[in-house]
């Protein structure tokens, strides 16, 4: 039976470590917590060819100020995302994307992607919130377009925490 993520996101391990650390990471990433960088470095420590493990590990990286770091944590992801699922390797697309400064086409292939993958969270956060990519976008109406946005994704989350 193949791992999944808390959002019943089928997981390309095989590593119940890289599994349980990934999950972690993302709980503490999607709460603003701090440990994001330990918990994605340990699940890619557990399966080192674990990609979505390096794509998280290279946003945690981001957001905390090492973009050194978030460069080479994105290559490697990149580098490993040959033959994953679809959603697994738009989800690293959408972070390599993020990472190469490209706000407005994140922003379109993050609005994409969660047609198709709704409880995809990571890719999803991206957009959320007035720091997000549609609240930063300086676009006319993007209160509008925020609200819309979150508004849709919201029966797939229930009575989640986030």
């Amino acid at each position: 039976m193949p791992l999944t993520d808390r959002y019943e996101n089928t997981l390309s391990t095989t590593s119940e470590a890289a599994c349980a650390h990934y999950c972690e990471g993302v709980d503490i990433f999607l709460a603003a917590g701090h440990g994001a960088v330990e918990a994605f470095s340990e699940a890619v420590s557990a399966d080192p060819g674990f990609a979505l493990g390096f794509a998280d590990l290279a946003r945690a990286e981001m957001m905390a100020g090492q973009m050194a770091e978030a460069q080479t944590a994105i290559a490697s992801a990149q580098a490993l995302a040959e033959g994953l699922p679809k959603r697994e390797a738009d989800h690293i697309a959408i972070m390599a994307l993020l990472l190469s400064g490209q706000a407005a086409a994140t922003r379109e292939a993050v609005k994409e992607h969660v047609r198709d993958y709704p409880r995809d969270a990571m890719v999803a956060q991206l957009c959320t919130s007035v720091f997000g990519l549609i609240g930063f976008s300086g676009a006319t109406g993007r209160e509008a377009e925020l609200l819309a946005y979150t508004a849709a994704l919201l029966p797939h989350y229930g009575e989640d925490w986030w």
